[in-house]
């Protein structure tokens, strides 16, 4: 059974992301400060460590900036923006992509879990040390 969806659905889902994102900027510039439970106890970095500097520096325009405060959360976010988007020009095509993905489930959460844990790991390896505000 193939899910169809509309373009109107599309353009809703594409509003409310980047509604959420000018939101979440919006809001972090009020929690910006807020340090991280797990970063305090331990000194290593979580998978969210930075997430609320990066939404802030996305609804400020300034991308590399982003990237920099957390990597894994800025592709995240372009990825579900690009969705939205190629959902808006080819309804059909996404909606075959969301059939491809609803049978293989497993393999994606999986691969989601594996892929933050890597992130997780590498950004600690290689972490800059010296900047330990959050």
């Amino acid at each position: 059974m193939q899910l169809t969806l509309s373009r109107s659905i599309y353009a809703a889902m594409l509003s409310a992301q980047v509604g959420g994102i000018v939101l979440g900027a919006q809001l972090s510039n009020v929690l910006f400060r807020l340090e991280c439970p797990i970063r305090a106890l331990t000194g290593l970095q979580c998978p969210g460590c930075g997430s609320s500097r990066c939404i802030s520096a996305i609804g400020s325009g300034d991308f590399v900036g982003a990237l920099r405060h957390n990597p894994f959360l800025t592709l995240a976010l372009a990825s579900a923006v690009l969705f939205g988007l190629f959902g808006f020009s080819s309804p059909l095509r996404a909606s075959k992509l969301i059939t491809v993905i609803r049978h293989h489930q497993r393999f994606a959460a999986v691969a989601l879990v594996i892929m933050t844990l890597l992130f997780t790991i590498f950004r600690n390896l290689f972490a800059d040390r010296s900047d330990l505000a959050i």
